[in-house]
């Protein structure tokens, strides 16, 4: 059965209490892993290709037009949220919370040929959402048994999943 959350409940579930400030967010690609945030990913970064990039700026126009914030691309030297792959550290994805906001994605996962619509954009739109501060809907980290809640959250919300009370750590896996 599932729980009958309330709005109110939802969004301090969502709210993990990190985020940016200012109007602007942004973010870059970078070509080498040293300007990333990492527990042992960066040990086997992997750029993103021009056409990743583009799928990437495409999920984040998406969450554009549901924040206030406007993102904007710059270096790596500068930026709040950077994308890389890894094979370090890493099941399938995971993101860190603002002030860190670096997303990582498996190397030769699906999010590598990743189109909207796509489990692998739904993951790059999921990850976003750690990086912009979201957390899970409930109280879960990639695995384990969770409570669905009356919020299915892929059909909601790609940040989201379908659970209860959440735990924050900082890193986010999905």
């Amino acid at each position: 059965m599932a729980a009958n959350w309330t709005l109110t409940q939802v969004l301090q579930q969502l709210d993990s209490h990190s985020r940016w400030s200012g109007p602007t967010i942004t973010y870059a690609f970078p070509s080498t892993g040293s300007g990333l945030y990492s527990q042992g990913e960066a040990a086997s970064f992997r750029a993103l290709n021009g056409t990743q990039q583009a799928t990437f700026i495409q999920a984040m126009q998406t969450w554009d037009d549901l924040i206030p914030q406007s993102f904007q691309q710059v270096s790596s030297a500068t930026s709040n949220i950077e994308f890389g792959f890894t094979t370090s550290n890493i099941d399938y994805a995971h993101a860190f919370y603002p002030p860190n906001g670096s997303v990582w994605f498996k190397t030769g996962s699906d999010v590598a040929t990743a189109s909207i619509g796509s489990y692998g954009f739904t993951t790059i739109m999921h990850e976003l959402g750690h990086a912009l501060g979201l957390n899970h809907m409930g109280n879960y980290n990639g695995e384990g048994n969770w409570t669905p809640s009356s919020f299915r959250t892929h059909a909601c919300c790609p940040s989201c999943h379908t659970s209860g009370p959440a735990a924050a750590s900082g890193r986010m896996k999905s």
